[in-house]
């Protein structure tokens, strides 16, 4: 399904904020125009030398034409947790230049930006500790205009099926991480955030287990006319979005994923001393408050949920189930157990063949709760 807009046509000169995350946006700009300043010295001096000899100049080569912007390009995402097919805008390459599992952008130097981004963690403006972001993100996002952030144009509309709302975000000063990055125990200045010298039109997509962000990233001190042309084309390719795969099944249009054998709600509890003493403990740096106290685990067609008692907070991450074996994906992590149920327990077995099995998954069987 594609999506359709509501609330009419989107305000000229309204775009989205820049995400740190490439805060290479301005040191790229820097070592373009470093590079450039090479080269036109060395053309300089080439011209110079040429001119010096008796030998007449050669006719010169007709320039070959430069090639015209890609029309109407679609792109499939290749390793994006949200799986979705879009219309590129004609002023951006046909592929990106990032597809990752958290993050996926279209981005030019001095050229506005298309970003989508599944936050795994946030910085609240003025903390700087990293946190789970908000169940419902939006009331999050709108609460930074307590920090100066200025939201207009707000509309709501659909995308691939699913409710969203769109709105533009300008700021006075930069607010590194409030939108959120897309791996866990990165720097805020590494991840994404409204900065001063940009506009961002921001869509904001809620999924059950996750928020998907889409923005359109403009100068403010670029030609009205050029945001305005971008703008349009960012809400076409909005309108053309799907949802398939895996994500489909939270869209209207899809059938629920497959109930797996190990569906339901687990816990188990262990203590600080517990896990000291465990041999299965891989290293000192798994002593910390994620890993002791009592561990609940949520399996549901796919989707998991988890929380850990001494720790605020919860984490999802998605699994698949065959024969006996499990494999959890989390944030960038890929996790590879054996897994058995002996009456009302659970129990996760490493082997070292398969990969990774987190300590706070094997100390202890899982008792059902329900």
């Amino acid at each position: 399904m594609g999506a359709t807009l509501s609330g009419g046509g989107l305000p000229l000169g309204q775009a989205l904020t820049q995400p740190n995350h490439f805060s290479t946006d301005d040191r790229w700009d820097r070592t373009v125009r470093r590079r450039l300043g090479l080269w036109l010295l060395l053309l300089v001096a080439v011209l110079m030398s040429a001119s010096c000899t008796a030998r007449p100049p050669a006719a010169p080569t007709p320039m070959a034409a430069s090639p015209s912007p890609s029309a109407a390009a679609t792109y499939a995402s290749e390793s994006f947790i949200v799986p979705l097919h879009l219309k590129v805008p004609s002023w951006l390459p046909a592929r990106p230049n990032l597809d990752n599992k958290n993050f996926l952008t279209w981005d030019l130097p001095e050229v506005a930006a298309v970003r989508f981004l599944v936050p795994v963690s946030v910085y609240t403006p003025g903390s700087k500790k990293a946190s789970k972001p908000a169940k419902d993100y939006l009331p999050y996002l709108l609460s930074q205009a307590k920090s100066g952030v200025r939201f207009t144009d707000k509309v709501q509309a659909t995308i691939g099926g699913r409710p969203a709302t769109i709105l533009s975000g300008t700021t006075d000063r930069g607010l590194d991480g409030s939108l959120g990055c897309p791996h866990m125990d990165e720097a805020p200045e590494d991840c994404f955030g409204l900065q001063p010298d940009l506009s961002l039109r921001l869509a904001v997509v809620q999924f059950d287990d996750k928020v998907l962000l889409i923005w359109l990233r403009t100068r403010l001190d670029a030609e009205q006319q050029d945001t305005t042309a971008k703008v349009a084309s960012f809400t076409d390719m909005l309108a053309s979005i799907s949802f398939r795969g895996s994500a489909g099944q939270s869209t209207s249009s899809s059938s629920p994923a497959a109930a797996t054998p190990i569906d339901g709600v687990w816990s188990a509890t262990w203590t600080y001393e517990e896990l000291k003493k465990s041999p299965l403990l891989y290293g000192r740096f798994e002593l910390n408050d994620k890993n002791w106290g009592t561990h609940t685990v949520t399996f549901k067609r796919g989707q998991g949920r988890e929380s850990m008692s001494r720790f605020k907070g919860f984490g999802g991450f998605t699994y698949s189930v065959k024969g006996d074996i499990v494999t959890i994906e989390e944030d960038h992590d890929e996790f590879v157990m054996h897994w058995r149920i002996s009456g009302n327990k659970l129990y996760f077995t490493r082997d070292d063949s398969l990969g990774a099995g987190p300590t706070g998954f094997v100390i202890k069987p899982f008792v059902r709760q329900r």
